[in-house]
């Protein structure tokens, strides 16, 4: 297999010849300005068929990587909840849960989008612990909710793929829903 690096930042996605070029060119001058830690480098592949795909374990994302475990222990990482309703018969919007989303503010660069943690959390191990994390948290705060408010709430946790292998993902699940008490139900 022939391999191209390329500096890329943003969302894991399919990468086109003509889109390569542009990266690289973008790269190039990203790194003239010595701005290197907002950058992922990722090793594509040609197969057989000439298109252009990404190898996950081919990301080259340590300085990122370290951050990311830095900020998980340091109190960087928070969530914020997205509301969900429900519209009854008379078109009222009801509120009847939430989703928890995973943010970053970095103490240097600011509020790093998911779509550029995200894939290197994914890439490593780091993503069972964000994971569990983001799941504990959210527990707690909506259960917390829950008792204020003496209403019933859902929570929505995005998963990762890679999550659904673990074999004690159901028992870490049940441990973090005992611990918090809350119901699966919800």
């Amino acid at each position: 297999m022939e391999s191209d690096l390329v500096v890329l930042w943003g969302t894991l996605q399919l990468i086109h010849q003509g889109q390569l070029d542009l990266h690289s060119e973008r790269a190039r001058h990203l790194l003239e300005e010595g701005i290197q830690n907002a950058l992922h480098l990722l090793s594509l592949l040609r197969g057989s068929t000439g298109s252009k795909a990404i190898s996950c374990e081919a990301v080259l994302t340590q300085s990122l990587g370290d951050e990311l475990k830095s900020a998980l222990r340091q109190g960087q990482l928070s969530l914020q909840y997205q509301p969900i309703f429900r519209l009854d018969s008379y078109q009222q919007a009801q509120l009847v849960g939430f989703e928890a989303l995973l943010r970053w503010l970095h103490p240097e660069r600011g509020w790093i989008p998911p779509s550029e943690f995200i894939p290197v959390a994914e890439c490593s191990d780091l993503i069972h612990e964000l994971s569990y994390w983001v799941l504990k948290t959210a527990c707690y705060q909506v259960a917390d909710w829950q008792r204020q408010t003496g209403r019933p709430l859902r929570l929505n946790v995005n998963l990762s793929p890679r999550q659904l292998d673990q074999p004690n993902l159901i028992a870490n699940i049940s441990n973090i829903l005992v611990e918090t008490a809350f119901s699966a139900h919800h």
